[in-house]
């Protein structure tokens, strides 16, 4: 994605494929293969200008990545459930055409781009425990890691981000995984844990009436390598913060919700920008209908 206008400007072809074995619903192993190719065009160069010194660098931009996923979903008992996969990511990418030497002054040696390897992974582990009762309550719980890669420059700066000559070991999430309402960083260099509980508020006593059921999250997030950057702006650092998450969900009917959520980010020192301790908070308002 490290490339001008790729918001609204991308050539790729994006193929794969999963299988899944459900004979056994106490245990059901999948495995998945997909792929994006870098379709776009690479002979035009694109000016990269240090937002710093003004230096203006020349930049061509191309990515080709595969994952290979393995993963199980099953019980241990009639109310734990579990789950777990594993992806690795392979491939080639464009190097970065510059060497920092003094990140404060901004002051760049131009480097040759290179063609390098790409190796990074990531897994996650995820539990759930069903409580019942009245309030029908669902203990959750998941680890989540990303690998990282030390000699990558900011992900979010518009360059590619690979020292040249060197293995691409910064993970590329393609994937959705539940990091956080407020900041949502995606599983890139991130190590995350989080615990969640929800249950019914209240409900209509009528078939089909209406519930309301309510439930919080907290979120620990790290970095798997402290000198590599997140996908978000970050500076070096362990501890990138930590999140409370609450949401209500109205049912109205079967086929129509309302969702409120509101999340309070608490940064440390991987944040940077020295709001370290400041909290960042956002509120989300939406329907959901089906048909």
């Amino acid at each position: 994605m490290n490339r001008p206008n790729y918001s609204s400007e991308s050539d790729r072809t994006l193929y794969g494929f999963m299988i899944r074995n459900n004979e056994n619903p106490t245990f059901e192993p999948y495995a998945y293969f997909f792929a994006q190719d870098d379709r776009n065009d690479v002979t035009p160069v694109e000016p990269y200008q240090s937002f710093l010194t003004g230096e203006l660098f020349e930049v061509k931009f191309e990515q080709n990545t595969r994952y290979l996923g393995i993963g199980a979903n099953g019980t241990l008992s009639q109310n734990l459930i579990w789950g777990g996969e594993f992806v690795y990511e392979f491939g080639d990418t464009l190097s970065s055409d510059f060497i920092a030497i003094d990140p404060s002054t901004g002051f760049f040696t131009p480097s040759t781009q290179t063609r390098d390897d790409i190796n990074a992974f990531a897994f996650l582990l995820t539990g759930r425990y069903l409580m019942g009762g009245e309030n029908d309550l669902i203990v959750t719980g998941q680890f989540a890691y990303g690998s990282g890669d030390d000699d990558n420059s900011d992900p979010g700066s518009g360059v590619p981000a690979n020292r040249g000559g060197t293995k691409h070991a910064q993970f590329s999430a393609l994937g959705y995984v539940d990091t956080g309402l407020v900041v949502g960083p995606s599983l890139s260099n991130l190590t995350m844990l989080r615990l969640g509980v929800d249950g019914l508020v209240a409900e209509e006593q009528v078939p089909g009436g209406w519930s309301l059921r309510g439930g919080v999250k907290g979120y620990i997030l790290g970095k798997s390598e402290s000198s590599a950057p997140l996908s978000v702006p970050s500076v070096k650092g362990r501890l990138f913060g930590t999140e409370v998450d609450a949401f209500l969900q109205w049912r109205l009917a079967s086929d129509t919700d309302v969702q409120l959520q509101y999340g309070v980010f608490f940064p440390s020192t991987a944040a940077g920008s020295g709001q370290a301790g400041e909290p960042r908070d956002y509120f989300y308002a939406g329907m959901n209908l089906t048909f």
